[in-house]
This record gives structure tokens, C-alpha cells and sequence, in this order.
């Protein structure tokens, strides 16, 4: 740690080599508290009743006041729009507490705070895009509920303030036919002749649409489920069992139906049916 950074933090000892010490007891080392820009003489830089320990929790908001999802920004609610929380409204009776793409990062610091590929100061600027027709909510990850995420319709030059425009469900030419086109695997590195090039149990298409997952990783965001078990378990636990078999088919039918739920359509194809309870039999198990 430079000197002059030891005298003005007074609990700092500029003659003893004190870098792994934790005067402020927030479980983060002296030299640590250097490189995250945190006071190491305070255990609660931003004041908000958290800690500076970063957060590791994907939930909806962080409870532990031992971590704070966001260090240097005050954040008393620890809300964290695109962890690991889906709405299933008030029909299903609870919330599914697994996402294929969540962060710890609380939403008043993490610059994509939906975790839809548009970052928020994108959204709330205008447009996000040349073919949206206004801007989009940078706190929800399918503005217009069309099942598609906010940044692939613009990727695929779609309406996200549109639920009647939203992007082909296999564009020719589509030889595996998991959603994409040739040229756009061969873009992203997938492989246009398999359909789910890296083996998690969701199309790379799907990932690319409807979860903002990467196609080449079984588990984009680190955790300990992958990409497909997250999408397939739609209840409370973190395994995919008939439990979750069994809530898809209390809410089988089109999207028309007042029963359809988007976080039960685990394929989201606009329907409730086998091809769900499929989905979820070949991903049985837990995480």
C-alpha cells in the first residue's frame, strides 16, 4: 500500500507491512479495501447498513449485512433485478428462484441492471435501437412480454415495445433448426448443424432469445446449476424433478389461455404443453 495512502487512513500503520489486516472487521483485507476502492477504516464505505465484502448472493435482494451487492453505491434495498427470482404471479401461488443468466450485482451499480444485452443507460436514453419505437424498461428483460429479451429483438431488428413484432422462430435457411440462421451461428461461434451446440438441454437459439445465455457455456452465470436446469426447474428448489412436471401441466394451453404463465413455458414457444414437461424430463435431476 503507498504511503501516503496509509496516513490518510489513520488506522492504517505506515512502518508495519499490515496489508492483510482488517482493522474495520468488514472481511476485507487492508490492500483489498485499496483495489476496491472501499475505506479500510470504515466497514460501511457507502453507509448503507452493508458491509464492504462484495456480494456473492444471486437472490432478488441480499440480506446479509455481512456483504453489499453494491460497495460504493448506497443501496439500503440490495434489490437485484436479474438474480435469480422470476414472477409467477399470483396464479402459480410462489416465485421461481432460478435464472440461467443472474449476477450479484445490486441494480443501482450493475450498468445492465435486467441483464438483457442493453445497458440501462441505453434504455432509458431513447430507443435502444433502430428497430424499437421507444425506449424500454431497463428493469425488466422483455419490455413488451413477448417472450423474446429486449436486446435480441434488436439484434434481429424486432420491436421490443412490440409484442406482434418479435423475431422468426426458425429463419431460413436454419438447418438444425434451433432458431438461428447459418450465417448468424457461424457469427457467434455455434455450430449450425447442432442444435444445442454446447449440450446444456437448451437450443442455441432459445439462449440466444429467450435467456440471454451463451450458446458455447453449459453454465453462463458461474453458479452451481446449468443453463438448462435453471430454465427447467420452475418452483422454489434447485432440481428438476416431477414436482416441476407437475406445475407446467396445472398450466397447460396456448398463450391465450388466462392459465399461461411465460416462467412455465420453459421452451417459450407460446405454449404450456409436452414439449415443456419434455424439456424438464430430459434435465431431471438436481443442479
Amino acid at each position: 500500500m503507498p504511503d501516503d495512502y496509509e496516513v490518510l487512513n489513520p488506522c492504517l500503520q505506515i512502518l508495519v507491512p499490515d496489508g492483510g489486516a482488517d482493522p474495520d472487521g468488514d472481511a476485507v483485507s487492508n490492500v483489498a479495501e485499496l483495489g476496491q476502492l472501499t475505506l479500510p477504516c470504515d466497514p460501511d464505505t457507502d453507509d448503507d447498513g452493508f458491509k464492504d465484502k462484495p456480494g456473492t448472493s444471486h437472490a432478488l435482494n441480499n440480506a446479509n449485512i455481512n456483504e453489499d451487492n453494491c460497495i460504493l453505491v448506497p443501496n439500503p434495498g440490495q434489490l437485484n433485478t436479474d438474480g435469480e427470482f422470476v414472477d409467477l404471479g399470483v396464479t402459480v401461488g410462489f416465485d421461481d428462484l432460478t435464472w440461467p443468466n443472474s449476477d450479484a450485482l445490486g441494480d443501482d451499480c450493475d450498468p445492465d441492471a435486467d441483464n438483457d444485452a442493453i445497458p440501462n443507460t441505453t434504455e432509458t436514453a431513447g430507443p435502444p435501437c433502430a428497430s424499437a419505437s421507444a425506449p424500454t424498461n431497463p428493469l425488466d428483460y422483455d419490455s413488451d412480454d413477448d417472450r423474446t429479451l429486449d436486446g435480441p429483438e434488436c439484434t434481429f431488428s424486432t420491436d421490443p415495445n412490440n409484442p406482434a413484432s418479435k423475431p422468426l422462430g426458425s429463419p431460413p435457411p436454419d438447418p438444425d433448426t434451433d432458431g438461428l440462421t447459418t450465417f448468424y451461428e457461424t457469427l457467434i461461434g455455434t455450430n449450425p448443424t447442432v442444435s444445442d451446440t454446447d449440450g446444456d438441454g437448451l437450443l442455441d437459439g432459445q439462449e440466444v432469445k429467450f435467456f440471454n445465455t451463451n450458446p458455447l457455456a453449459t453454465n453462463t452465470d458461474g453458479d452451481d446449476c446449468s443453463d438448462g436446469k435453471e430454465a427447467a426447474s420452475v418452483n422454489v428448489d434447485r432440481v428438476v424433478n416431477s414436482g416441476d412436471m407437475l406445475i407446467v401441466v396445472m398450466h397447460f394451453g396456448p398463450g391465450s389461455s388466462p392459465g399461461y404463465v411465460t416462467g412455465l413455458d420453459v421452451n417459450r414457444d407460446g405454449t404450456i404443453n409436452s414439449g415443456d414437461t419434455l424439456l424438464i424430463g430430459k434435465l431431471f435431476g438436481p443442479c
